[in-house]
C-alpha cells in the first residue's frame, strides 16, 4: 500500500478517535454525573498503567522488528512469536500484581468488581497486537475495523446507559472496545502468520 493511502488512513483514524468521544461524553457526563464518571476513570487508568508495563516497550519495538521481518513468512512468524511470548509473560505478572494489589489495598479493594473488569482489558490487550499490523502496514484493516467497532460501540452507549448506577456497564462496554478489537485482530492474523513455539527465537 503506498505512503498516500497509508497516511489517510491513519489520517482518518486519528480523526476518528477525536470524533466518536465527541459523540459519547457529553451524553454519558449527563446521565452517570461526575462522581461515577471519576470513578470509572480512575480505574482505568490504573488498569492502563498495568498495560503499560505488560508492553515493554513492545508496541514500539515490535512495529520495528515486524517491519524488518515482512515478506517472509516463516522469520514473521517467528518474531512475532517471540514478541507475543514475552509480552504474555510480562502480562500475566502484571496480571497478578493487578490481583494482588485489589485486594490488599483498601482504596482499590472498594472498586474490586470494576478492577476484574479492567483486568479483561488487560488480558485483550495481549491480543490487540496492534502494533504487528503496523509492522506490516495493514493500515486500511486498522482503519476499517476500528470504525466498526467505535459504531458498535456509540450504538450500546446510547442503548444500554440511561441512569447513574449504569457506570459499571459504561466501563464494561469501554473494555468490551479493546476486547472486540482483539478477537478480530488475533483472528485477521492468521491471515499472515502462524504462531511458533520456538525456544531458539525467544532467546
Amino acid at each position: 500500500m503506498g505512503i498516500k493511502k497509508n497516511f489517510a488512513y491513519s489520517s482518518l483514524l486519528t480523526v476518528s478517535s477525536f470524533l466518536f468521544p465527541m459523540l459519547t461524553y457529553p451524553y454519558v457526563s449527563r446521565v452517570l454525573g461526575v462522581t461515577n464518571i471519576g470513578i470509572c476513570n480512575f480505574i482505568d487508568s490504573i488498569i492502563n498503567y498495568f498495560i503499560l508495563f505488560s508492553s515493554m516497550g513492545i508496541n514500539v519495538v515490535g512495529i520495528r522488528e515486524i517491519a524488518k521481518a515482512k515478506g517472509d513468512v516463516l522469520r514473521l512468524s517467528k518474531v512475532f512469536s517471540a514478541l507475543w511470548i514475552l509480552m504474555a509473560s510480562m502480562t500475566l505478572l502484571m496480571l497478578l500484581c493487578l490481583l494482588t494489589v485489589s485486594i490488599f489495598v483498601p482504596q482499590l479493594n472498594e472498586y474490586a468488581s470494576l478492577i476484574m473488569i479492567g483486568a479483561c482489558k488487560l488480558i485483550a490487550n495481549l491480543f490487540l497486537i496492534e502494533w504487528f499490523y503496523r509492522g506490516i502496514e495493514e493500515f486500511k484493516y486498522i482503519t476499517y475495523r476500528s470504525l466498526l467497532v467505535k459504531v458498535i460501540y456509540v450504538a450500546c452507549v446510547f442503548l444500554f446507559i440511561h441512569h447513574p448506577a449504569d457506570y459499571s456497564i459504561y466501563y464494561i462496554l469501554s473494555v468490551l472496545l479493546v476486547v472486540f478489537n482483539a478477537f478480530f485482530n488475533i483472528f485477521y492474523s492468521r491471515k499472515f502468520i502462524r504462531f511458533i513455539w520456538d525456544k531458539k527465537c525467544i532467546g
